[in-house]
């Protein structure tokens, strides 16, 4: 006999939050995608998104969906940086999802460290 494991439905605000808190994630994995092919091109990392998006070719979304904040860049080093953004879930319930092993986070303001990589 199969048997399927049945997953209780979120709310419809609950729902809303996590498709915002999707969102949130795949802009900065959009934002460490041009971050990458930027340090290729430049071997450098750009001062502020602000000036990353200002390159040409370049549409990435500099501001939550919900709150219209900006999404937060710093440079640590020559080629590592840290993205940062307020969530408002907790993510530590929904694996197997794509990308969440690297890009889970918790609820509220969370940073994800990463190191530029060459793109070939």
């Amino acid at each position: 006999m199969i048997t399927d494991r049945i997953l209780p439905l979120d709310s419809p605000a609950q729902e809303r939050l996590r498709q915002l808190d999707e969102r949130r994630v795949d802009d900065l994995r959009s934002i460490s995608v041009e971050l990458d092919f930027y340090w290729t091109r430049e071997g450098t990392l750009p001062s502020s998104l602000e000036d990353l998006s200002s390159e040409p070719g370049v549409f990435i979304e500099l501001h939550d969906p919900e709150t219209d904040q900006p999404y937060e860049y710093r440079v640590l080093d020559s080629n590592t940086y840290e993205l940062c953004a307020k969530f408002a879930r907790d993510t530590a319930d929904e694996q197997g999802r794509p990308h969440r092993d690297y890009w889970s986070h918790g609820q509220g303001r969370h940073c994800f460290k990463l190191e530029a990589q060459a793109i070939e």
